[in-house]
């Protein structure tokens, strides 16, 4: 019950691989499945996920290397990996770029690139160029990389408060988080909006609080939170009567004509669910799924060992390149549905084409990482002692494996 302190999580590889292809699917405009995924049923979908698991993450890869080897050559590995990060969105902005051109060209529809705000490069190309090189222009679909990179900027000092205490990050976290829904304070964009669509002073909450979950859960504490059943089951109550509010609110049987009208909660009595700050309907949701996950399914569930979970956990350890495939993919996926007419067989096609390839890629990737590995641990291997008097020949015949 609750994450593990030691070994690694399959939930959060299963977890985030799953969050990957429900964002490929979501990506995709106008497709019957993006109906059946969680932004259909509820207010928080699979970008809280990701997000709450990227904290956990990087909480393990990078905690206990700043934690040994001081601020700053703790934090080089991590303002490296912001660096990869940022190469990889400029090349994925310039993929996708290529692919909307293209069909716009080639069906001479230029709505391929008003879609996702790449007309800006037709009517302002210096700006639009310079507003990529600097972030101040996130095209639609492709602002979750800059989110994490701005995340993972301030993870150094979200560790260093954590050697403090574990309350500290997460009260000033909240106090920029209350900032942000007070005022509206974001990023600047280019674009029709003029702010980033995912608002870093919201959304770095929940990455906050993957971080601190990983620390009390390394440090034990969660496994005594864990131990006390009636808060365990008082929370847990909470949270599943949360979820049901939300899928409730969001009624998502209205997608059937005959049901068009039906609601049981008139939404304009309840706070806007907005997305780009995060929204605390929003929040309290991907917190209640959390917490039921946590608690309801077992870190050894037998389900976790399954094909399809491991090929999905395969995924979810290759986030970045499968990630990033999934946009080009989702892009260029949006293309043929729409030439197609929207046609049923079609988008199945496309979204069982393109789930296949993201898992296959993962699986070559972790393939290839596990070869580097087992390269490395046999590098690494002693070599033989050497023995007295005719050593040189005797070690030979002993370090050579038998022929017989």
């Amino acid at each position: 019950m609750g994450f593990p302190a030691q070994s690694r999580d399959v939930r959060l590889d299963v977890l985030r691989g799953l969050a990957l292809l429900i964002i490929f699917i979501d990506h995709i405009p106008g497709i019957i499945f993006s109906g059946m995924t969680p932004q259909a049923f509820g207010y928080a979908d699979a970008a809280e996920a990701f997000v709450l698991i990227a904290g956990i993450s990087a909480y393990h890869a990078y905690g206990q290397r700043l934690r040994e080897s001081g601020l700053l050559r703790g934090s080089l590995p991590i303002f490296n990996r912001v660096w990869q990060l940022y190469v990889t969105h400029l090349a994925l902005v310039v993929l996708v770029a290529g692919i909307a051109a293209y069909a716009a060209q080639r069906f001479g529809d230029p709505n391929y690139l008003e879609a996702l705000g790449l007309d800006v490069f037709i009517a302002d190309p210096a700006s639009a160029i310079l507003g990529v090189v600097t972030l101040t222009f996130l095209p639609n679909f492709l602002d979750i990389l800059p989110l994490y990179m701005i995340l993972l900027a301030a993870l150094p000092l979200v560790l260093l408060a954590l050697r403090v205490h574990w309350s500290i990050p997460l009260a000033l976290s909240a106090a920029i988080y209350a900032l942000a829904q007070a005022t509206g304070l974001n990023l600047p964009n280019i674009q029709a909006s003029r702010v980033w669509f995912f608002n870093p002073l919201a959304w770095q909450f929940i990455f906050v609080a993957g971080v601190v979950i990983a620390h009390l859960t390394a440090d034990g504490r969660t496994e005594a939170l864990f131990r006390m059943k009636r808060l365990v089951l008082a929370v847990t109550v909470l949270s599943a009567a949360y979820v049901v509010f939300s899928l409730v609110s969001v009624a998502p049987w209205r997608q059937f004509p005959a049901l068009a009208n039906f609601r049981l909660i008139d939404p304009s009595d309840l706070p806007i669910a907005d997305k780009t700050n995060l929204s605390p309907l929003r929040l309290l949701d991907g917190f209640a799924k959390a917490w039921l996950i946590a608690v309801l399914v077992p870190r050894a569930a037998a389900w976790l060992g399954s094909a399809p979970a491991r090929l999905v956990a395969v995924a979810g350890r290759q986030s970045l390149p499968v990630f990033v495939l999934g946009l080009v993919l989702s892009t260029t996926a949006g293309v043929i549905v729409r030439e197609a007419g929207f046609m049923l067989l079609v988008q199945v096609a496309v979204v069982a084409a393109g789930a296949a390839l993201m898992i296959g890629f993962a699986a070559l990737l972790d393939w290839q990482a596990r070869g580097l590995k087992r390269e490395a641990a046999s590098r690494a291997e002693p070599a033989p002692l050497p023995v007295p008097g005719h050593a040189p020949h005797l070690a030979r015949t002993l370090a050579e494996p038998s022929t017989k």
